[in-house]
């Protein structure tokens, strides 16, 4: 039926009808009314069940075509994938793309990331990426924590055997990492650590946050001959530290042959207790911050004599005064040696830095616990031994305004200066820290301060005029304006002073004091600006 749409065929009262002027109203009908009005209402009920009847047919007509255009849709896609570019590409190709898709970071065992992703897309896809071996070189592993069943660690330990199986001959990185605290004796880790030994001749890097007796079997691994870093972040036992100690430095991680980067936090590992076979060790981290190790720091030191070689050198000292001289200083000089950190916790360490020689160090940084007594004067004679460092890390808390200023006078070439709260990088990866937590130290670090950078021809000379980068991770240490000064002086790129290219600071109030153009631009040229208001 065919519906003539008038005026009165969607009026529910003719014009004429007494009712009308009632409509809309808090009239009471009365009974007789009421009866009236239900008989009025029949004929236009019947129109409305007319109209939903034909809204019923139209959307029946309009799901049949959806379900007709999705058929056609489908089939046109299906011809369309036949000359797809990406189906045209050579093998070689698509396995070159498939290496780029892969994270910076070792890859996970998940479904829904590379490389696992590659091989759910089609059966051609799938093929490629499980005869890729370069996808397979790379896995974080996450022990699972207390109550999952053994099968499941199981599961995990076929799953690491068949990944690396693809792998072929190549090097491997991997990161082990435990996912729980408590009960640690509870966790399911044979099967997972188990699996990785028979890959041991391929293990090319390691990354390991666990605690000493989970990781035993891979310790005793000995064939490794082509291990070239380890990073071992130990999360204290109850067995003691002296078997944590023993577990780590015994291990055939150390013994590896090939082995030219070193890290060990948590236990209480210092170059006194390291093997005598690391002398071709580039890089050398060493956190000592939990527990007490038997020496002094003078010891300490004198134990790196076998590591001259070194490019980079990080030293987290334990929290434990060292009064005694324990004999003469040992002189060092590393030719070598770009990167140096060093965590103190609490030692006197101006003799060592008078006899520490550094000529082609780059990059700096000094932190210490929080002392009002400590005396940092020997940290400007140091710099000034070393005035090609260009990036510089240290907590200002330590220093006097004078003695800051001092420091940095001694860095013409400073490119990167970084201002924190003291923090140890041995925690940062199993502890988390909010550096966004201490105020900054009254009279020290303020506006007055970043005017410094910014004063050319004035009584006191421009500091580090070629610095590019800064970071201050105080709170309330600069106002809006005084932030806002700096970046647009810095920006100018006026002689001398050196283009800005990244600020990250906390900044109080209300925030920058810049117009979203001037942002924009900053943008443009390459300024990145982070601000923790």
């Amino acid at each position: 039926m065919k519906l003539k749409i008038t005026p009165e065929y969607l009026s529910a009262l003719p014009d004429t009808s007494k009712f009308r002027t009632f409509v809309g109203t808090n009239y009471v009908p009365s009974d007789d009314e009421s009866r009236e009005l239900r008989e009025i209402l029949k004929a236009p009920e019947a129109r409305l069940d007319a109209i939903d009847g034909e809204i019923d047919k139209v959307f029946r007509v309009y799901n049949q075509l959806v379900n007709h255009r999705q058929t056609l849709s489908t089939e046109i896609e299906q011809v369309r994938a036949l000359i797809s570019p990406m189906r045209h590409l050579p093998t070689d190709i698509l396995r070159e793309v498939f290496i780029q898709t892969l994270p910076e970071s070792n890859a996970i065992m998940k479904a829904n990331r590379c490389p696992l992703l590659l091989t759910r897309i089609c059966r051609f896809w799938r093929d490629v990426a499980l005869s890729t071996p370069n996808l397979w070189t790379s896995l974080q592993i996450k022990v699972p924590g207390k109550g999952i069943p053994s099968s499941t660690a199981n599961k995990i330990a076929i799953g690491i055997h068949e990944w690396f199986s693809r792998s072929g001959a190549l090097p491997l990185s991997i990161s082990l990492i435990s996912d729980h605290w408590h009960k640690r004796d509870d966790l399911p880790h044979e099967p997972i650590t188990a699996s990785l030994i028979p890959f041991s001749s391929r293990w090319h890097k390691l990354e390991i946050t666990s605690y000493a007796p989970h990781i035993s079997n891979l310790a005793a691994v000995k064939d490794v001959p082509i291990l070239e870093s380890v990073e071992i972040f130990s999360i204290p036992s109850d067995h003691g530290f002296n078997a944590d100690i023993a577990t780590w430095t015994e291990s055939g991680f150390l013994a590896a042959p090939a082995l030219r980067e070193c890290l060990v936090c948590g236990a209480p590992v210092s170059p006194i207790a390291l093997p005598s076979n690391l002398a071709r060790l580039t890089s050398l981290s060493l956190g000592m911050g939990f527990g007490v190790f038997e020496g002094s720091i003078v010891e300490v030191f004198r134990a790196l004599k076998p590591y001259l070689q070194l490019t980079t050198l990080r030293l987290a000292l334990p929290s434990r005064r060292d009064t005694a001289n324990n004999g003469n200083v040992p002189v060092l000089t590393f030719p070598s040696l770009t990167q140096l950190d060093i965590h103190d916790g609490g030692h006197d360490l101006s003799s060592l830095f008078r006899t520490f020689t550094a000529p082609k160090l780059q990059a700096f940084e000094y932190m210490a616990t929080h002392d009002e007594h400590r005396r940092l004067g020997f940290l400007s004679p140091f710099l000034r031994r070393v005035p090609t460092v260009q990036k510089l890390t240290l907590d200002s808390a330590h220093f006097t305004r004078e003695q800051l200023i001092e420091l940095l006078s001694q860095c013409p070439r400073l490119m990167s200066l970084s201002i924190r709260p003291w923090g140890d990088w041995q925690y940062h990866h199993i502890l988390w820290y909010d550096w966004y937590d201490e105020v900054t130290p009254s009279q020290i670090i303020d506006d007055n301060f970043l005017n410094l950078f910014i004063s050319v021809g004035g009584v006191q000379p421009c500091l580090c005029p070629k610095l590019q980068e800064f970071e201050c991770m105080y709170r309330d240490a600069f106002t809006p304006e005084g932030l806002t000064k700096f970046i647009l002086r810095k920006h100018d790129g006026d002689a001398p002073l050196a283009n800005l290219k990244i600020v990250n600071v906390y900044v109080r109030d209300a925030g920058l004091e810049l117009s979203w153009d001037m942002v924009r631009q900053l943008e443009l040229d390459g300024v990145t600006i982070k601000c923790v208001m």
